[in-house]
């Protein structure tokens, strides 16, 4: 359940890797064409909150650490 009903009619991204390089490149242009991000990452949360914050700038943004291949980080992150 969306908690905010402004963001139920948004389309959502899910960005792996999304903290750096390539991946904050196509979260930017993500959050640029109206969509919300949600990103999986490895590193912890302290480490990602300064790009974290940048992204917050154009839009809604969720950050998640964890592994793709963990099967509970996936289940959490979806």
């Amino acid at each position: 359940m969306v908690a905010d009903p402004a963001l139920r009619n948004m389309r959502v991204a899910m960005v792996t890797g999304g903290s750096r390089g390539i991946g904050l490149a196509v979260c930017k242009r993500l959050l640029e064409d109206g969509f919300c991000v949600a990103i999986l990452g490895t590193r912890p949360a302290e480490q990602v909150e300064p790009e974290m914050q940048e992204l917050r700038l154009s839009g809604p943004v969720r950050y998640t650490r964890g592994d793709l291949g963990d099967r509970s980080d996936r289940e959490r992150f979806l």
